[in-house]
């Protein structure tokens, strides 16, 4: 098998290595501290609130668009490819940044400069939701998260009071406000996070049918 390595910017970071491989948590602990502001993200205003992964028809764009019309002070990143989906059907306003795909090691960079992170899928889709790695990255972070309430987030994540769950635009531009919050001045939340990833086992890779043969290609499985 060939070393992953050279071909982590091939991948798009898109969070595909980190459900292909596992995830390194070590890697995004780094994002706790002030990094280096990306070029393209230095001029986006605060507060941020920031995906990484691949954007596909599991995300709820509909969902994206309301709360960036609700909460126009909110800055929407988006970092990953755009697969499957016809690009003209993102929703476009002065607060919603897609970045495009950025090489894995530049990650926690970005991560560094949000104040939430975010993850609308769109629940009818759930069964097509990879197994949820990047959660464990922002938490490594130290980045709270809301999320829509696919299985997989919810437990184990928001049975132990990890992230935030809620579907409807309204709610959830309410919950990232209280996460922002909250994460700011509870020292337990933090200290529930370190106490559940010390204990954090990657879960079993799933590779998606549309992505194995490519994979196959370069050596990654």
């Amino acid at each position: 098998m060939n070393s992953p390595n050279k071909h982590l910017d091939l991948i798009a970071f898109d969070g595909e290595l980190d459900d292909f491989l596992s995830t390194n948590l070590t890697h995004f602990y780094q994002a706790r501290t002030q990094l280096p502001e990306p070029e393209d993200q230095h001029s986006i205003s605060h507060p941020r609130i920031g995906f990484s992964g691949i954007i596909d028809e599991r995300l709820n764009l509909h969902l994206l668009d309301k709360m960036a019309e609700l909460r126009p002070e909110f800055q929407f990143i988006l970092i990953g490819p755009v697969v499957r989906i016809d690009p003209s059907l993102l929703p476009v306003r002065e607060n919603i940044h897609y970045l495009g795909k950025k090489n894995y090691y530049k990650l926690p960079q970005y991560v560094s400069g949000w104040d939430c992170a975010f993850l609308p899928f769109s629940f009818h889709e759930y069964d097509q939701v990879p197994n949820p790695t990047n959660i464990p990255e922002y938490l490594a972070a130290g980045k709270p998260v809301v999320s829509t309430s696919v299985p997989e987030m919810v437990h184990p994540y928001a049975d132990a009071k990890l992230i935030y769950i809620a579907d409807h635009p309204e709610h959830f531009v309410e919950s990232i406000e209280r996460a922002v919050n909250e994460s700011s001045y509870d020292p337990e939340w933090l200290e529930r996070v370190d106490q559940y990833l010390e204990s954090y086992k990657a879960p079993k890779p799933h590779i998606p049918a549309y992505m194995d043969s490519a994979l196959k290609d370069i050596g990654i499985v």
